[in-house]
């Protein structure tokens, strides 16, 4: 991409060595106007980190698609926990600490907490105790494959960050252990609240309206059996 001379959307920290995606008029390829991901260089393992970079987006982007077309309860909380955890990490947390990121980062944006630190490992933290606490008679390899499934595709993200430039290593440590208490937060409140319940919160008129199918596979303690993926579903 040639310079413009155009008036810049956004003005990066230092030098931005290598944009895969250009959102300023700099000479570097990508895709203009779109938004920036820098790199050191062009190597695989850049290109690699910079994907891993993107999986909180890309699959946040999907989930929600995925939520439109099925209307599964199960898609939808992990849209609430990616959602919430974002709101209180971008919209408070970062401002309270009010910490730069580190000399040359593509973003002038905070830096404390890794906000994709947060999100990966919340989701990370939650569906490790669904799957390692309820799994209902699972074969332990079964299990054992879907912890390595989360981990190779969550489990990069905070390190991405840091070999990017985005965050210093104190920005991505403080941010997966915030993610890690909010994945254990939120798993606490769906076995102590959303469980019990879930009769009474499907029977909402917001449910009835949305159609929402349960498809989390929960342990209802007000009736004492196991909830079917095809229960209420058209409540």
């Amino acid at each position: 991409l040639e310079s413009t001379g155009q008036a810049r959307l956004f003005q990066p920290q230092g030098s931005c060595p290598t944009c895969f995606f250009v959102m300023v008029d700099q000479p570097h390829f990508g895709v203009q106007g779109l938004f920036v991901i820098c790199s050191p260089d062009h190597s695989a393992l850049s290109l690699l980190m910079v994907l891993y970079t993107c999986v909180p987006g890309i699959v946040f982007s999907l989930m929600i698609i995925w939520t439109c077309a099925t209307r599964t309860t199960r898609s939808l909380l992990f849209l609430c926990l990616c959602g919430t955890v974002s709101v209180i990490n971008e919209g408070l947390l970062k401002h309270i600490f009010r910490q730069s990121r580190p000399e040359g980062a593509c973003a002038d944006s905070y830096g404390m907490p890794s906000g994709h630190s947060v999100v990966s490992c919340s989701v990370i933290m939650w569906l490790f105790l669904e799957v390692l606490l309820e799994s209902n008679g699972t074969p332990c390899r079964n299990r054992v494959f879907n912890c390595c499934t989360l981990l190779i595709l969550w489990g990069p993200v905070p390190y991405s960050r840091v070999y990017l430039n985005y965050h210093s290593v104190a920005q991505i440590i403080v941010g997966s252990l915030l993610g890690a208490l909010y994945g254990s937060l939120f798993y606490v409140l769906l076995r102590t609240w959303v469980v019990p319940n879930t009769e009474r919160i499907m029977g909402w008129k917001i449910c009835q309206l949305l159609r929402l199918r349960n498809t989390y596979h929960t342990k209802s303690r007000a009736v004492g059996r196991i909830l079917p993926s095809y229960a209420l579903v058209d409540v």
